[in-house]
C-alpha cells in the first residue's frame, strides 16, 4: 500500500508556517525543523506495514499458488472453541481477531507436507514498544490429536515474535532433538506490522521451519506423524496470507 509523496513547498512556503498551521487546527505533523512534532502514521510508513483495520491491500489479490500447492481458506477449517466469528477472510488472506483464545484446525489430516504463507500482526492502538512487540503471539499447529482443548497434543512452529520459527510440543507432546538458530531468527525476522514468510516441511514426523528463507529450527520424529493443521488465536490480530499446502510423497 503506497502513498504518493507530496511536496510541502507547493502547500506552504516554509516548515515554520506548517508548524503554526498544525498548532492552529490541532493536527500532528512531522516536518524537518518543527520541534516537538510527532510522527505521522501514513506518509512515511515503511512499505509492508499497515494502518489499523485497513484491509484494502488484501483485496484484488491475484496470487497463484506454485505447482502442487493448494490454497487453504476459512472453509477448510473448524474451530475450537466453536467461534467462527474469530476467523474471517479478505481476498486470499485468513484473518484472526485474536479472541477467544483457541485455534482453527483443518477438517482433513496431513502427514507429509509443505506449508507456506506470509503473516503479520496488526497492533491495536499505538505501536508497541520493543518489549511488548516480543509478546505478539500466534502459532502453526501440526499433527493435532483429539480431544480438542487448549492446547491439544500436537507439535507447533511458533509465531510468537521472540521465538518465531522455533519447533515445540503442545499438550504434553515432546519435540525431540530440537535444533534452533536464535541468531538466524534475529537477523531474518521482520518487526510487528510487516509480513514474515514461514515455510514448514513435515516428513514422517520430522519438522523443518524456515523464516523468510532462512532455516530456523528442526526436530526429529517424536511419534506424531499425522493429524490436522492449525492456526492459533492468542489475543492478537493476525493476517495469514496465501496459506497453502502441498502433500508430499
Amino acid at each position: 500500500m503506497k502513498v504518493l509523496p507530496v511536496s510541502l513547498d507547493r502547500i506552504v512556503p516554509s516548515a515554520s508556517r506548517l508548524c503554526l498551521f498544525a498548532m492552529g487546527v490541532g493536527l500532528i505533523a512531522t516536518v524537518a525543523g518543527c520541534p516537538g512534532a510527532s510522527p505521522k502514521a501514513s506518509v512515511d510508513q515503511p512499505e509492508g506495514e499497515v494502518a489499523i483495520s485497513d484491509l484494502s491491500d488484501l483485496e484484488n489479490d491475484d496470487f497463484v499458488p506454485e505447482d502442487g500447492f493448494r490454497l487453504l481458506t476459512v472453509a477448510d477449517f473448524d474451530h475450537f472453541p466453536a467461534d467462527a466469528e474469530s476467523w474471517s477472510e479478505v481476498g486470499k488472506t485468513i484473518i484472526c481477531n485474536g479472541s477467544p483464545k483457541g485455534y482453527a484446525y483443518t477438517r482433513e489430516p496431513f502427514e507429509n507436507f509443505t506449508l507456506r504463507c506470509v503473516f503479520r500482526y496488526v497492533p491495536q492502538g499505538a505501536p508497541p514498544d520493543a518489549e511488548a512487540a516480543e509478546k505478539f503471539n500466534t502459532g502453526f499447529m501440526l499433527y493435532i490429536q483429539e480431544p480438542h482443548k487448549t492446547w491439544p497434543l500436537s507439535l507447533e512452529v511458533q509465531g510468537r515474535m521472540d521465538e518465531i520459527g522455533s519447533v515445540k510440543g503442545n499438550g504434553g507432546a515432546s519435540a525431540t532433538g530440537v535444533y534452533d538458530d536464535p541468531v538466524g531468527r534475529r537477523e531474518s525476522r521482520r518487526p510487528v506490522g510487516q509480513w514474515n514468510e514461514i515455510e514448514i516441511v513435515c516428513n514422517n514426523g520430522a519438522v523443518l521451519s524456515k523464516l523468510n528463507g532462512v532455516n530456523i529450527s528442526t526436530c526429529q520424529p517424536s511419534g506424531l506423524t499425522s493429524g490436522p493443521l492449525g492456526l492459533q488465536s492468542e489475543g492478537f490480530e493476525v493476517h495469514f496470507k496465501h496459506l497453502r499446502v502441498r502433500v508430499e510423497d
